[in-house]
């Protein structure tokens, strides 16, 4: 089997984290400028955030490792990402605050539930 495409892995993340947008998701492309994988946690950092009216303006975006699967595509689109120099389109929730859990602080943080590459 050949290998796949960053925009197959892309589409294949955002079918398999695929679920009904919550009231008040939100979507915000960037180049990631960083991405880190922790004990816990996935994420990838955008030098421009998203601003929550009224409130914080998130400039991290992540995924619980407890789903190591999942949590492992994300950071190959994050990486692929970074290393091309492609966007990533994050999927996610503006209240959704369940990232502090993993250490994603409500301040700046917020978790996904899909992403994607051009």
């Amino acid at each position: 089997m050949g290998r796949l495409s960053a925009s197959w892995l892309a589409v294949l993340a955002a079918l398999t984290f695929a679920k009904t947008a919550a009231a008040d998701g939100a979507t915000f492309t960037c180049h990631p400028d960083l991405v880190v994988s922790a004990n816990v946690r996935v994420v990838a950092h955008c030098a421009s955030g998203y601003a929550i009216s009224g409130g914080p303006t998130i400039f991290w975006f992540a995924y619980p490792t407890s789903d190591s699967a999942n949590a492992s595509r994300m950071l190959s689109v994050f990486e692929t990402a970074n290393a091309i120099g492609a966007t990533v389109t994050f999927y996610f929730d503006t209240n959704d605050l369940s990232g502090a859990a993993y250490g994603c602080l409500n301040s700046d943080c917020r978790a996904i539930w899909a992403a994607t590459t051009p």
